[in-house]
């Protein structure tokens, strides 16, 4: 089997290939692409990816033109899905609960903030 890093370099080498003509690199991305579907030697996860590469393979070809080389690995790693914030990797904030014994005697202290070198809460009695 292919690793997903092997096939994404094997298609940066396609399209940065010497080659003028924009048509015979397309028909060699696709050609790839058959042969992977074919042979069944990577994961459908990086079949998706070069699927998107494909969608986008005139406006990948238009930069590659303009700039002279595009790198398709970094394109892939940046995709939008990986820049979505995934539930787990955003801050919750937890609202401490007290019980009544602990708002009893600490309810009479102010937090405020304090510019000083110790800790960054202090608290003063009212």
């Amino acid at each position: 089997m292919f690793q997903e890093e092997q096939i994404i370099e094997f298609l940066n080498r396609i399209i940065n290939a010497e080659e003028v003509n924009l048509e015979d690199i397309k028909t060699n991305v696709m050609k790839f692409y058959e042969y992977l579907i074919l042979t069944k030697m990577c994961k459908q996860t990086t079949l998706e990816k070069v699927k998107r590469v494909i969608d986008s393979l005139d406006s990948i070809l238009a930069i590659r033109v303009n700039f002279g080389y595009i790198d398709i690995s970094n394109i892939i790693k940046q995709t939008k899905e990986n820049l979505i914030q995934k539930p787990e990797d955003q801050k919750r904030y937890v609202k401490r609960y007290t019980t009544p014994q602990e708002e009893r005697h600490y309810s009479h202290y102010s937090e405020r903030y304090s510019s000083s070198c110790g800790s960054n809460i202090t608290r003063e009695r009212c």
